[in-house]
């Protein structure tokens, strides 16, 4: 069976940032690099809505083939949401979840392509430039704060307890990657 790719249309037209295409995303809270997305309907899914639709399929894999800058953005956001997975597992009520999350996901000091340790290497690109490295940052610090936000109305249940079908794969590495 094979991995679920990213199903944005028009990468090509997309900024890129370290290979990864820099996708626009629903109105949200989050400011940001990202541009506006301009869905049809309530139905289509930006690269947010994807990634946390698709999760709990490819981080079962240990293997994912690349076929444009959008599945690199939906590879780093698939090991970012089990990240987020493990750090929220020890918040019981979604309330919790919603304070621990400002602090996980306001955080702008991560590893980003060309750095030591920096889980995707072989996938992302060094930046070229200090412009090109920012525009990662502040893309992928977006994108990582509106995931998070997004994620703990999937992961708690109305009544605000924890939905044992999202945390169970808090345990799991997607290709190996850890603490994102």
């Amino acid at each position: 069976m094979p991995v679920y790719h990213s199903k944005q249309k028009d990468v090509d037209k997309c900024k890129t940032a370290c290979k990864a295409a820099v996708l626009p995303l629903k109105s949200g809270s989050v400011k940001g690099p990202a541009g506006e997305f301009a869905g049809q309907d309530d139905k289509d899914m930006d690269i947010v809505d994807e990634a946390i639709h698709y999760f709990r399929a490819n981080i079962l894999f240990t293997q994912f083939e690349v076929e444009s800058g959008a599945d690199l953005t939906l590879v780093y956001l698939t090991a970012w949401i089990a990240d987020c997975l493990r750090a929220l597992q020890k918040e019981k009520t979604k309330a919790g979840a919603l304070k621990a999350s400002h602090q996980i996901g306001i955080n702008k000091k991560f590893k980003v392509p060309g750095e030591a340790k920096f889980e995707f290497g072989a996938f992302f690109d060094k930046p070229k430039n200090n412009t090109e490295k920012q525009l990662f940052v502040d893309y992928f610090c977006q994108i990582r704060h509106e995931s998070i936000k997004r994620l703990i109305e999937k992961c708690y249940s109305a009544d605000g307890s924890q939905n044992k079908h999202w945390f169970q794969f808090s345990k799991r590495r997607f290709m190996n990657a850890w603490n994102m």
